[in-house]
């Protein structure tokens, strides 16, 4: 496993769909997403795995005030990256998230 430190030196890339959510967010949002991406480059694994339509997506939970907000990514170890799909709130975020279609 890396340490704190090299892990830190992980690429972060964003999809282009995910940069068109992010950039309507208000700053308060904003701002706890980026807490969110950096607690899951620091760890990586934590987001929740998911199965099925979605397997080998990991999912983040975190909440602004009462609203529960979800992101999803991809641990890319082969190109030492974290790929970030989608953004959303609790709602229907699985619908709209679109499953594999997330690269093409």
């Amino acid at each position: 496993m890396k340490s704190r430190d090299e892990s830190l030196e992980r690429g972060v890339v964003a999809t282009g769909r995910f940069n068109r959510i992010v950039k309507k967010l208000s700053p308060r949002v904003k701002a706890a997403l980026d807490e969110a991406i950096r607690i899951v480059i620091s760890d990586p694994e934590a987001g929740r795995m998911k199965v099925g339509d979605l397997a080998g997506i990991r999912v983040y939970k975190f909440k602004v005030k009462t609203q529960l907000y979800l992101f999803s990514y991809i641990d890319d170890v082969d190109n030492d990256r974290i790929v970030l799909l989608y953004f959303g709130t609790h709602e229907n975020f699985y619908r709209d998230h679109g499953g594999k279609d997330w690269l093409g």
